[in-house]
């Protein structure tokens, strides 16, 4: 359509006798309504065409059995992340326990160090979700344990939706855009005698990021169905730690007892 001349687009409109009414700015304008309009058109039949497929997937989504099913295949695959990140803590022991006794005799370069580090990394960034679904992450209790369940499933959406969303979001993207993709481009290796790639473990930082914000994703579903009564919280989504009073309480009478004694 850009390609239309003056004289074709005058004649099209029928204002090829009157050429004071086609100057270039009407000639402009023109060919963005027609754009406009041919465009509007295709979306419009594709639309159409596709209209029962897009129904049917709205229809879909409006039902929460379809996001349950979504936050239970999250689940699966952190609950699988938690175990393989516990892997890693056992095997940064047995590496750690080899350099000691064994590695540092007989191997010479930095390889197993680094791979000791690389795994207390991994661990920590691929249990990070896993921590997250068992509700186990170190909070600040000012009016948590005071409420009711409903309550506290508020408040956890509150924090969930505000706070953890979108911090993830933005750390998945910076950690991708900042960390690994420029490591990823130059094969970054250790600059260490023997050192390991880089690369790899700095995947781990966006990667652990960004299936944290899939279990926050999976946590508001489960507290919306919860609201909705589709569903019910298990008491591990709703403990918490007793408040510091109560402890304060009990070490008071323990040394009450002691000085008894």
């Amino acid at each position: 359509l850009t390609d239309l001349s003056l004289a074709e687009l005058r004649f099209a409109c029928g204002l090829d006798n009157r050429p004071e009414l086609m100057s270039d700015d009407v000639f402009a304008l023109l060919t963005v309504m027609v754009q406009f309009s041919l465009v509007n058109t295709l979306v419009v039949q594709r639309l159409h065409k596709y209209w029962p497929l897009l129904n049917g997937l709205a229809q879909i989504f409006k039902e929460l059995g379809f996001w349950f099913k979504l936050s239970a295949s999250i689940d699966r695959v952190n609950q699988f992340l938690g175990k393989a990140a516990s892997m890693m803590i056992l095997l940064s022991c047995v590496v750690s326990a080899l350099m000691r006794y064994f590695v540092t005799v007989y191997i010479s370069n930095n390889w197993p160090l680094e791979l000791q580090w690389y795994l207390f990394a991994a661990a920590v960034m691929l249990g990070a979700s896993y921590t997250l679904k068992r509700n186990e992450h170190v909070r600040v209790d000012l009016i948590y344990s005071r409420l009711s369940d409903r309550g506290r499933i508020w408040v956890d959406l509150f924090g969930l939706v505000l706070f953890l969303m979108p911090a993830c979001i933005l750390f998945t993207w910076l950690s991708w855009t900042t960390l690994f993709y420029p490591s990823w481009l130059i094969m970054e290796h250790s600059s260490n005698s023997g050192g390991l790639a880089r690369y790899p473990i700095k995947f781990v930082v966006p990667f652990g990021f960004f299936m944290l914000s899939f279990q926050g994703l999976s946590e508001i579903i489960k507290r919306i169905g919860a609201l909705k009564g589709e569903t019910t919280l298990s008491a591990e989504d709703l403990r918490y730690e007793k408040p510091i009073n109560d402890s304060i309480g009990v070490d008071a009478s323990l040394n009450v007892w002691w000085v008894d004694r």
